[in-house]
């Protein structure tokens, strides 16, 4: 009974909601699963909606993104990153949305003009093939960056019978484009010549070097997004928000 009444329209979840209040949604955007153009414009302004946040929700602000502690523990390299920093999250833009009804699960293409990070690190152990060591500064910087995420819900019923949809796990890709410029401060204890070394193979091999970065910043990042995805969705009963 479910699958029928509601499947045809599970991406109603992306509501925009005009007011502050979502108890009661005043602006709706219904879209039917076969409906790419209208889930990219939904998703869309979700995800805007994301990173505004809502302090009667308890929806943290995520532009700009604080990510307190990365841990980027390798085989070949071991890396800590603190009080990060990312902004350029608010230029993504949705490029795709998929939805699987069978499967209940949705993916999701991005496009990021340029994203900063910025924070500390300490790093020790090889970086591709280069030996590295340091703490210090870091900032990198990106241009274009792709990334797919992979959502799996659910439906759940809460103390007072009402059901709502909730994000179970979700698994993200992400590949850089045009470019990414790296810049680690007091490499080697500040020996600028092994130190230019590094910064110099970082850059001029960007794409093989963000490979070796990215799943444990990517993780973080998309960890806090689904988290406040899974609040706003709690606020958002189903039978307020499916159509019959």
């Amino acid at each position: 009974m479910f699958k029928k009444m509601y499947l045809p329209y599970i991406l109603l979840f992306v509501i925009l909601f005009v007011s502050s209040s979502y108890g009661a949604p005043t602006s709706v955007i219904p879209c039917k699963a076969d409906d790419t153009k209208c889930l990219i414009t939904a998703t869309q302004r979700f995800y805007q909606k994301l990173l505004v946040g809502d302090k009667s929700l308890g929806v943290e602000p995520l532009e700009p993104m604080v990510l307190e502690e990365i841990d980027g523990t390798q085989t070949i390299l071991k890396f800590k990153m603190t009080d990060t920093k990312a902004t350029g999250f608010d230029k993504c833009q949705v490029k795709d949305v998929k939805h699987d009804k069978a499967q209940m699960s949705l993916v999701i293409k991005m496009s990021c003009p340029h994203l900063d990070i910025a924070g500390t690190y300490e790093m020790d152990g090889k970086l591709i093939v280069l030996p590295v060591q340091g703490k210090g500064k870091y900032s990198l910087a990106m241009d274009v960056y792709d990334s797919v995420l992979t959502l799996s819900y659910k439906i759940v019923t809460d103390d007072n019978g009402k059901q709502h949809l909730s994000i179970k796990s979700y698994q993200a890709e992400a590949v850089p484009i045009k470019g990414v410029k790296f810049n680690f401060e007091n490499m080697f204890n500040g020996k600028k010549e092994l130190a230019s070394t590094v910064q110099k193979f970082a850059n001029e091999n960007w794409k093989e070097v963000t490979v070796q970065f990215q799943g444990p910043i990517i993780s973080t990042a998309f960890k806090k997004l689904v988290k406040n995805a899974n609040k706003f969705l709690k606020a958002m009963a189903m039978d307020t928000v499916f159509l019959n």
